[in-house]
């Protein structure tokens, strides 16, 4: 699963997957194996404590062994290219499984403190 940042803006929100995408280039991979989601969808936004608030909702992900869903999700816009990727929004909870000899392997955006929202 990844945190991730969730501008809740087609471009913002493009950005990211596309830049998801750039680094799952050449991985083997099934359309939407990886649940993305982010926490503002439930809290809205928490300027600097955003990243803090994300990363509590992965460790409590990781403690109780169920990904959350992200809140207000029904179809991503037509510029996000979700469709055939490996990632799919979490749109409900449910149990976070892991194959024998395998971790839970949660990924996120970085803490960071800045003026505005910049995308990229």
């Amino acid at each position: 699963c990844i945190e991730c940042h969730g501008t809740g803006t087609p471009i913002g929100d493009a950005v990211e997957v596309v830049s998801l995408l750039t680094l799952w280039e050449g991985v083997s991979s099934r359309p939407g194996q990886c649940a993305i989601g982010s926490v503002k969808s439930m809290i809205v936004h928490l300027l600097t404590a955003a990243g803090a608030a994300g990363f509590i909702k992965t460790l409590l992900a990781m403690r109780h062994a169920t990904l959350a869903p992200s809140a207000n999700f029904s179809r991503a816009a037509r510029v996000i290219p979700l469709e055939g990727s490996p990632f799919r929004v979490q749109t409900a909870a449910e149990p976070w499984n892991v194959r024998e000899m395998h971790v839970r392997h949660p990924d996120g955006h970085v803490f960071r403190i800045s003026r505005g929202n910049e995308e990229a």
